[in-house]
């Protein structure tokens, strides 16, 4: 197959430094906040700051990283699609 190419480097438009007692928020137009972003012990924390959450994508919509989990502290975990749902995995458990 053919190289991957190198990722281009991104020049930052703005830095903020935090100190470990600091977090930054953001708010929406009526002025509650929306998300807070903070150096927890293991990395960074982003804390959606409304009781819903909704992310939408016109396309594909990812989520990557060495594990991922999905936790739900109450009620279920919901999986609807229009197709079908495919699991890969060297081992699938249920239960």
């Amino acid at each position: 197959g053919f190289a991957k190419r190198p990722v281009p480097e991104r020049s930052s438009a703005a830095v903020i430094e935090l100190r470990s007692d600091e977090a930054v928020r953001l708010h929406g137009t009526d002025g509650k906040p929306l998300l807070e972003l903070h150096q927890g012990e293991s990395g960074p924390v982003l804390t959606v700051l409304h009781e819903d959450l909704e992310i939408a994508s016109p396309g594909r919509l990812r989520l990557r990283g060495k594990q991922v989990q999905v936790q739900a502290e109450q009620g279920p975990v919901e999986v609807h699609a229009t197709n079908d749902v495919v699991l890969r995995g060297e081992v699938i458990k249920l239960n």
